[in-house]
């Protein structure tokens, strides 16, 4: 997803461009109001989340742990208020407006202890929170986890599904920057997941070309799209990632 982002006058947007610009201005409030966190992944990833929360995804805020449901992983960790704001969005009802002011605020240390207040919006997603399927914090690890749950998905549908009675439909979608593509522990789960041909997951690859130490070009000459494809990928190009939801629920639904 590319992150040249145009102005769109209020009167002619549709209701998903109003959700993605509403997403944007609340993940730019949670960082801004305490002065940290990891806003520019959650903005860019935006109309990804308006795509999968409101268009693709099977899910039940009432009941999170419902078995079939689809999951999401976010495996770029530190955009964890990308996942906490959709979560919020979405009508999780743990996930409070007053969650979302603790988001990386040391304001809420407790100086007696110098410990965090007991918030479920932490600098990494963790998993104990309803919502959030895997803890991710060390690069790579989410989509290790999210090749895991397809695999276990698949297992499941292969022992108990029939004609006409298919119990186990549930989805992964992962979601990833280029820190986490650069580490072995990803490498090694995309090539058994291109191997075993896993139709059931969906990696999205948040394109930004930009890293934490300067542009990604600086670091990385590899060509990834062909990297993916000769792992056995189907690769899909959104070059609207920034601005259309409706071109990514295109990519979604033919990757699925």
């Amino acid at each position: 997803m590319h992150t040249d982002i145009p102005l769109i006058p209020f009167a002619t947007m549709s209701d998903d461009e109003n959700a993605v610009r509403d997403i944007r201005k609340l993940v730019i409030d949670c960082c801004r109001q305490n002065g940290g966190g990891h806003g520019g992944s959650a903005i860019g990833m935006a109309p990804l989340g308006v795509a999968l929360w409101k268009h693709e995804m099977r899910y039940n805020p009432r009941n999170p742990d419902w078995f079939d449901r689809d999951r999401f992983v976010l495996s770029n960790g530190h955009a964890a208020i990308f996942l906490y704001v959709m979560l919020h969005v979405s009508g999780y009802p743990q996930m409070t407006l007053d969650e979302l002011k603790l988001y990386a605020s040391a304001k809420a240390v407790d100086p007696q202890t110098g410990k965090w207040p007991e918030t479920i919006c932490h600098g990494h997603p963790e998993i104990e929170i309803p919502g959030i399927e895997v803890t991710t914090g060390p690069l790579g690890q989410g989509i290790a986890n999210a090749v895991g749950l397809a695999i276990a998905s698949k297992s499941l549908a292969g022992q108990f599904n029939r004609p006409g009675h298919e119990i186990i439909q549930s989805r992964v979608y992962c979601s990833t920057g280029d820190g986490c593509l650069q580490e072995g522990v990803a490498q090694e789960a995309i090539a058994i997941a291109g191997h075993l041909q896993l139709d059931n997951l969906v990696l999205c690859y948040d394109n930004n070309e930009v890293t934490c130490d300067g542009p990604l070009d600086w670091i990385v000459s590899e060509k990834t799209n062909d990297k993916m494809a000769a792992l056995g990928w189907h690769v899909i190009d959104v070059f609207t990632g920034d601005t259309s939801v409706s071109d990514i629920v295109a990519a979604l639904q033919l990757a699925t």
